[in-house]
């Protein structure tokens, strides 16, 4: 069978991620790259909390096709140029600075676990560590498929029924993140990119997309890293770890008792530690 690709190598131009790039304040020997990569219909300010209290590692902020600033074409958000688009970049890391560090949540997880796999094939020592927080899968799909409506947000009541989604105790994170104007930048966000996030949702629903991660789940080995929240209601927690140990491989695990997808806001403190932790094992 022949196959055609919708982009060539030229099309794959890390520009469309808009990085950034916080350097450390105490820079040694020992401080790391790492690379953050957020889920669906988020950016890169959902790091922040990590950001402002990292002291000692070089952090590499991005934004995925679709939920940045840029134009964006319908094949910039399909998940196999995602993939590609990012393992370019990954490789630009580690030719300037060495082996990386990634961390990815929700989509951002299925994307670090694929491309994780797929550059071990080429190079085994690119990527040190990859840390999954409520990693995406093919076993999400039936907790998502009913609340693709609750991203469809037009105003502060369909604000807040996507965040009782994200968080066990949603007034009370949301009032924390108010700091850094969360509210206000996330309706920015989804009125800016409602036509992008529905092209990102058809290529997260291909079958072709879950046969890239289920393939990469598959292949799970020990330096990967799984984070989850105890009372997720997106991501199927105890299936994506079973699917996770069938090689007799038993990778980190971690709950957060009483958290729910995006954990890492609700208890920040206990993530930073644990991700320092997770580092310097």
């Amino acid at each position: 069978m022949i196959t055609m690709s919708l982009y060539s190598e030229k099309d794959l131009d890390i520009e469309l991620l808009e990085e950034k790039i916080i350097e450390p304040v105490n820079k040694t020997n020992e401080s790391k790259h790492i690379v953050f990569i957020h889920g669906f219909a988020s950016n890169s300010s959902c790091w922040e909390l990590f950001v402002e209290k990292n002291k000692n590692h070089y952090i590499h902020l991005i934004n995925l096709p679709g939920h940045g600033s840029k134009e964006y074409k319908p094949y910039h958000l399909i998940f196999k140029f995602i993939i590609d688009l990012i393992k370019k970049y990954i490789i630009s890391i580690y030719q300037n600075y060495g082996p990386i560090i990634l961390v990815g949540h929700s989509y951002g997880g299925a994307i670090s676990a694929t491309v994780t796999h797929e550059l071990k094939e080429i190079n085994e020592n690119i990527i040190e560590k990859t840390i999954l927080l409520a990693p995406y899968s093919k076993y999400s799909i039936l907790k998502v498929i009913d609340k693709i409506k609750l991203f469809q947000i037009k105003n502060s009541d369909d604000f807040m029924e996507l965040q009782k989604m994200i968080f066990v105790n949603a007034e009370k994170t949301v009032y924390e993140l108010e700091k850094y104007l969360y509210k206000k930048l996330s309706l920015e966000f989804f009125k800016k990119n409602s036509k992008n996030l529905k092209w990102v949702i058809l290529g997260m629903s291909l079958p072709s997309t879950f046969y890239k991660i289920d393939k990469a789940f598959k292949t799970i080995g020990s330096s990967f890293y799984f984070l989850f929240g105890e009372k997720d209601k997106l991501i199927d927690n105890q299936k994506t770890i079973q699917r996770s140990t069938i090689n007799n491989i038993q990778p980190y695990f971690s709950i957060y008792e009483d958290k729910g997808h995006a954990f890492f806001a609700e208890d920040k403190d206990r993530f930073f530690n644990e991700i320092e932790n997770i580092i310097n094992l």
